[in-house]
This record gives structure tokens, C-alpha cells and sequence, in this order.
């Protein structure tokens, strides 16, 4: 593989991470003020689509810790924007609906939201939209197996490289990558190992 070309698109990749992320500041000063935190705004847009659902459905779809969840939820009960109940056919769980003052905010988020990444992805036409989701979609799912068999390896303890994780990233110390101190799975809940020294949850990071 040319290294080169793989050092260019990891750059690239972190430069789109970073202008993301000032955006997002952006959005925080310019939001109005009767719409939620960006966190709370997608939980609130994906019950729009998804109403009642339950916490496990809420997490995975997320991609968010179980405690970040109860926060989330937490808060917007408190904000009057949702309601728990308890599940009639499975008592253990609890699912999730939206009131009819956060279905109102929710889709003023949702329209909100919209107009945003309308902006982001302006430059690209249709076709170069699908084009690019299918590329990270491909590189995604590549990393996720990758990460899943390494924690496979480190419970039944098969050799690894120097930081845990296949050997091509030997690039990286223990503390990029996760297994450091204050990152492990005692420190971290879930223990997940951090991607190429971006953060153990992708480039995104967690939505609080």
C-alpha cells in the first residue's frame, strides 16, 4: 500500500474531525435558545422517527455508554420533553416517549438540523454523497470488526501488538491508544480501545 496516499487520508480524515467540531461550536452560539443541547436535540430527532423506544435501543442507536444515556434521558424528562414507561409485555424495560412540547422542539431540531448539513455537504453533489457514505460506511464496518476482535483476543490473552491492537499500529503508545493509564476497562466502563489516537468512541467522540 502507497503510505503516502494512507498518512493523506488519515490527515484528511482528522482535518474534517476538527472543522466538524468548530461547526458544532458554531451551532452552539448560534442555536436559539428553546432548542436543547446537540446531544439531547438527537435523541429527541430520533424519537421523532422512533418514538418509545427502550434504553437498550436508545444506546445502541446512539452509540452512546448506557450511563450517557440515563443522563440524556434524565435531563429531558426534567425539561418536561419525554416520559418513561414501563413496558407492558417485559416489566425489566422501559421505553421512551416523546411529550407533545419535545415532539415540538424535536422537530424544530430535526429542521434545524437539517439546514445544517445541507451546508456541510453543499460542495458535493448527490452522486458523490452516496460515493462517500459507501466509502466510510465500508471503512466503518472494517474498524468495528477489527476493534470487536481485538477485545476478543485480549480476554482469551493472544499476543498482539505493542498497544494491543494489529500490528500495523505500532505507531502508537499505550496512551493513544486506549490501554493506558486512567483508560482501561476499569477507568473507561466499556473498555473500548481508542481508534488511531482519535478517541475510543471514533472520531465523534460521545454526544452529551
Amino acid at each position: 500500500m502507497n503510505r503516502e496516499i494512507n498518512e493523506k487520508l488519515l490527515t484528511q480524515l482528522h482535518q474534517c474531525t476538527i472543522l466538524m467540531h468548530r461547526r458544532g461550536h458554531c451551532d452552539v452560539r448560534e442555536r436559539k435558545e428553546n432548542l436543547p443541547e446537540r446531544g439531547q436535540g438527537r435523541l429527541l430527532v430520533l424519537l421523532l422517527e422512533r418514538d418509545g423506544m427502550s434504553h437498550k435501543d436508545i444506546v445502541e442507536a446512539l452509540d452512546i455508554r448506557p450511563s450517557s444515556e440515563s443522563e440524556l434521558v434524565a435531563k429531558l424528562e426534567s425539561a418536561g420533553y419525554v416520559t418513561k414507561s414501563v413496558n407492558e409485555e417485559d416489566k425489566r424495560v422501559s421505553n421512551v416517549f416523546l411529550t407533545d412540547k419535545g415532539r415540538e422542539i424535536a422537530q424544530q431540531f430535526a429542521d434545524s438540523m437539517g439546514e445544517r448539513l445541507d451546508g456541510i455537504f453543499a460542495p458535493l453533489n448527490e452522486a458523490e454523497r452516496e460515493t462517500l457514505s459507501g466509502l466510510l460506511e465500508k471503512l466503518i464496518v472494517s474498524w468495528k470488526e477489527r476493534e470487536a476482535q481485538m477485545q476478543t483476543d485480549d480476554r482469551f490473552g493472544a499476543p498482539h501488538g505493542r498497544c494491543g491492537t494489529p500490528h500495523e499500529f505500532h505507531g502508537h503508545d499505550r496512551e493513544h491508544c486506549g490501554h493506558g493509564r486512567g483508560h482501561g476497562p476499569e477507568h473507561r466502563g466499556q473498555g473500548r480501545p481508542r481508534m488511531f489516537g482519535f478517541g475510543g468512541r471514533g472520531f465523534g467522540g460521545d454526544f452529551r
